[in-house]
């Protein structure tokens, strides 16, 4: 499994190398700053290690308590003094300190910093708070202030089993471990491996260890480091993108394809539709500038004039023959059974005859309507006699 590296200076991959065996380990970073950028924990906390962080910076230390809820962050300063001290921050960088010296150079550098006043404990009561523990590394980073926190452990014997000790000035290249490493060799420690910027130490009973910084890092170490990991990722992410953009792409093309397809499908039928029309306005025309369509001018304009009067003459003819079969009763009843025959002929006859019988008899009640009231009353007379005689007959 590729190891990915965190660390500024790949001093988290060095650790790896001689502790990868171990399962669930425990780690104290003195100088934590971020909890992922440059962070030599990082990769252990994911490999299921947990430990203790100490960042005197509270913009670093609120960072670590949200990103590692369940490890001990100390917003505390280690050093060989009691109480409290003044320290330098400089924000959003990884130069604060609480060497007065140290400070005013990054300032002389344009970096800008604000004081602030810190609780100390000395690394002999760290230590002792985690003597229970199997503790498989230490780091110590303090930015120029590390022969105070080593002059700080004086009693305390528990022994982490490698240290890694920053021993170049802040920012430069010049080494400053002769200030402090007697101190560890005292303890038990022996030197191990220096990286250009940090200086190695494993302490006596775990010199097995030691073979594991015979190297730097190479090859077969099979690791790749944070930056190149999130640069592949964006890049697969990128390519996947990419595919997707062009699959769209393809679709988009298959799209507008279709869409010129059909397009040339409208035009062609539109312009067969504009043809036939066109074809239709011709043969229009040529009806209409033919000899018999001229010709039959005057028979098509007196055939919309003679119909109404036709229609009335027939009108006046059936009226008539109706007028005479009324009249006739034998030959109504004639009339009658011969237009059955022809059902179609018949059904309109008969409907005439109706309107014809109603306009008869409305003519008739209209002209009693109009006598006068003498001559009502006689007819009135006459006709309640003519009811009775029927009903004699009848009643004979």
């Amino acid at each position: 499994m590729t190891f990915i590296s965190y660390a500024q200076n790949l001093e988290d991959l060095m650790l790896w190398r001689a502790l990868q065996h171990i399962d669930n380990g425990f780690y104290i970073d003195i100088g934590a700053q971020d909890p992922i950028e440059h962070s030599v924990s990082l990769a252990f906390y994911k490999a299921g290690w947990r430990g203790v962080h100490v960042e005197p910076t509270k913009q670093y230390a609120d960072k670590l308590h949200e990103s590692r809820p369940d490890e001990t962050i100390l917003q505390v300063a280690i050093s060989n003094t009691t109480g409290f001290l003044t320290f330098y921050e400089f924000p959003d960088t990884g130069l604060s300190t609480a060497d007065e010296k140290i400070a005013e150079q990054h300032a002389n550098h344009g970096y800008v910093y604000h004081k602030t006043i810190i609780p100390v404990l000395s690394l002999d009561i760290l230590l002792h708070e985690f003597q229970n523990k199997k503790i498989h590394w230490l780091k110590i980073d303090v930015e120029g202030s590390e022969t105070q926190v080593l002059q700080s452990w004086t009693k305390s014997l528990v022994r982490p089993w490698i240290l890694v000790i920053e021993s170049t000035l802040p920012n430069t290249q010049i080494l400053s471990h002769q200030h402090w490493e007697y101190l560890v060799l005292s303890k038990g420690y022996k030197f191990a491996y220096f990286d250009g910027l940090n200086r190695f130490y494993i302490y006596e009973s775990k010199i097995d260890l030691i073979d594991k910084f015979s190297a730097p890092p190479n090859i077969f170490d099979n690791f790749i480091t944070c930056e190149t990991f999130n640069l592949d990722k964006k890049n697969k992410s990128l390519a996947l993108t990419n595919l997707n953009l062009e699959q769209e792409n393809l679709d988009g093309r298959k799209i507008v394809k279709d869409l010129h397809e059909q397009i040339a499908q409208h035009l062609n039928l539109s312009k067969e539709l504009n043809m036939n029309v066109h074809m239709l306005s011709e043969q229009l025309q040529q009806v209409h500038n033919s000899k018999s369509w001229k010709i039959t001018k005057p028979l098509r304009l007196f055939s919309g004039k003679i119909k109404p009067i036709i229609n009335k003459l027939i009108s006046s003819c059936l009226n008539l023959s109706l007028k005479l079969v009324y009249s006739q009763p034998k030959l109504k009843i004639a009339a009658k059974k011969m237009l059955k025959l022809y059902p179609s002929l018949y059904k309109h006859i008969d409907k005439f005859s109706i309107n014809y019988s109603g306009q008869k008899n409305n003519g008739y009640k209209n002209k009693i309507i109009n006598l006068s009231p003498y001559t009502l009353e006689i007819y009135n007379k006459l006709q309640q006699i003519v009811r009775v005689k029927a009903k004699n007959k009848k009643e004979k």
